[in-house]
């Protein structure tokens, strides 16, 4: 926001301009720059009008951050993230541990009995 003293006339850009349309050159008007997705908008305002216009707008915005948490509180009927391949985790990842270090040390037996109690946890 600038309050500046402008060249030339400008449209205000409030829709409800009580002052008219038009700012006249060499007047006091507030200007805002909006910058979004590489274009730049620039906004003229009354002063008075300028007043109004963010008051709207700050209705507008709490309205839409209301929105946007009420689509967030609602809870999907999908079941999210994938679905478990164990019954237990904690237990399975230890299994694998333990199948991965008796297969290096040249267990045999031992992983079978190991992937066995894995077969065991598996979700079908």
């Amino acid at each position: 926001m600038k309050v500046i003293i402008t060249r030339k006339d400008h449209i205000c850009c409030f829709e409800g301009c009580c002052l008219g349309k038009v700012i006249r050159a060499k007047t006091i008007s507030v200007t805002t720059v909006y910058k979004r997705t590489g274009i730049r908008n620039t906004f003229h305002f009354h002063p008075d009008c300028y007043t109004q216009w963010i008051l709207n707008n700050k209705d507008l915005e709490v309205k839409k951050k209301e929105e946007l948490l009420a689509r967030r509180r609602v809870k999907s009927n999908k079941p999210q993230g994938r679905p478990r391949k164990y019954s237990d985790p904690l237990k399975a990842r230890n299994l694998l541990s333990l199948i991965y270090y008796h297969k290096e040390a040249g267990n045999t037996d031992k992983v079978q009995e190991l992937e066995y109690l894995l077969e065991g946890l598996r979700i079908d």
